[in-house]
This record gives structure tokens, C-alpha cells and sequence, in this order.
């Protein structure tokens, strides 16, 4: 077995750990592994989306302030769109 630590959960939360661990034929320990392992995705994938949300509005805002100073540009020289 791997190094191990002691931590507190509640004991709602150890029940459906358990529960868990029993239904799929697997140790507690494992259950928490993944667990933790699932909620480090889950963030992980958040965060991604969140950096690619950010990045599509910022293309979005540069590409309208190209087009308003291209419309200001071609007002200053009398060209209507």
C-alpha cells in the first residue's frame, strides 16, 4: 500500500462513500481516489472553458473596434458603406 494519511469527512459523506464503494465492488480509499480525481477534471474543465470563453469574447471585442474604426476611417474620407 501506497503512503496514507488520516482525514476527516463527515459521517454522511462516509456513509455514501461506503455505499459507493460497496455497490462497485470496490475499498473506500478507491472511491475517494476518484473522487478527487473526477472533481480535479470537472475544474479543470471549468477553468478551460472559462480561458476559451474569455478568448472568444476578446476576439469578438477586437474584431467590432477593427470594424468601428474601419467605419470611422471611411466616414472621415466621405465613403459611405
Amino acid at each position: 500500500m501506497s503512503d496514507v494519511v488520516t482525514s476527516r469527512i463527515t459521517r454522511r459523506t462516509h456513509t455514501l462513500a461506503k455505499k459507493i464503494a460497496k455497490d462497485q465492488g470496490i475499498n473506500l480509499m478507491q472511491v475517494l481516489e476518484l473522487a478527487v480525481k473526477e472533481l480535479r477534471k470537472e475544474l479543470f474543465y471549468q477553468e478551460f472553458n472559462k480561458t476559451n470563453q474569455q478568448l472568444k469574447d476578446d476576439r469578438e471585442a477586437a474584431q467590432a473596434e477593427s470594424e468601428r474604426l474601419e467605419t470611422e476611417k471611411l466616414k472621415k474620407l466621405g465613403i459611405k458603406e
